[in-house]
């Protein structure tokens, strides 16, 4: 039986700048390592780069692309964000305490299109479900948590595409929610945090995406998009339950999912689908 290949975390010690000449990432200083719990011979499922205060991980992974081998699952985890990226260009509040990684996914992903970003949220709901964090996706690519009777967003993921390689962006909540005063006036859903999480991020990383290979391998990887489309709509938040949809204005019931991953709705005037922007229930 082959030997499993180990790799073990890259501190970023003198940071990261981009090639022209802009700061991408400051040192991981020890106040910080040890805030995140970073445990340097500590072995990892797949090779990582750890960061202090970084632009966004989007930049310094997409930076390290250039100059360094960056595998399926390899990523950047950096303690906190200043310029964090949400959907349609959006702030993505970013403080230390939380998780904020991007990763390369695996090429077979590109095959799905636009269906990608919901593959792999499901990915994620269902390694947390494996860690007994119970989430749902929110379409098209939120992660909804379950917090004293109420559904509020827990983490969003965001993918981007540069010369036929796929990079997602993670972002959960673990310590800290963002105050209500910096949400948007039309959010869907409270954000909210994992209740009373006191453990490492950086070791809540390796578990998570060791989770995540693992789901891809058997949920994902080989599947007809037919058999992934019925598997992601048993994720989905508020199946059957009214929701407006910000792209259109239209008001529907969730029916699923359409063949591309559009969202399917149920309205007065008859079915309709959504492919862009957000919902909100009703």
């Amino acid at each position: 039986m082959p030997m499993k290949e180990r790799f073990f975390p890259v501190m970023l010690e003198r940071g990261l700048v981009s090639a022209d000449g802009s700061r991408l990432a400051t040192p991981l200083t020890a106040e910080e390592a040890a805030f995140l719990g970073f445990v340097p011979e500590s072995p990892c499922p797949v090779p990582l780069f750890v960061s202090g205060v970084c632009a966004s991980t989007f930049d310094v992974a997409w930076e390290l692309c250039r100059t360094c081998a960056m595998p399926p699952w390899s990523g950047v985890l950096a303690v906190a964000q200043t310029n964090g990226r949400g959907q349609l260009r959006r702030e993505w509040i970013s403080p230390p305490g939380n998780l904020h990684v991007s990763f390369f996914l695996p090429p077979d992903m590109e095959r799905l299109g636009n269906m990608a970003p919901l593959a792999m949220g499901y990915c994620v709901h269902r390694a947390l479900r494996a860690m007994g964090i119970k989430t749902r996706l929110k379409w098209p690519n939120d992660l909804l948590l379950r917090r004293a009777g109420k559904e509020g967003k827990f983490g969003g993921l965001l993918l981007e595409e540069r010369n036929g390689r796929l990079l997602a962006g993670l972002g959960l909540n673990l310590r800290h929610a963002p105050d209500e005063g910096a949400m948007r006036a039309d959010r869907a859903v409270p954000a909210v945090s994992l209740p009373s999480f006191t453990g490492s991020v950086f070791a809540f990383w390796r578990s998570l995406v060791g989770a995540m290979r693992e789901n891809h391998a058997r949920r994902i990887a080989g599947a007809s998009r037919e058999i992934l489309r019925r598997r992601i709509e048993t994720s989905l938040a508020w199946m059957g339950r009214p929701v407006y949809a910000e792209d259109g204005g239209i008001r529907g019931l969730v029916r699923g999912l359409a063949a591309d991953g559009s969202l399917a709705l149920q309205t007065d005037a008859g079915p309709a689908v959504v492919a862009s922007g957000g919902i909100r229930p009703l």
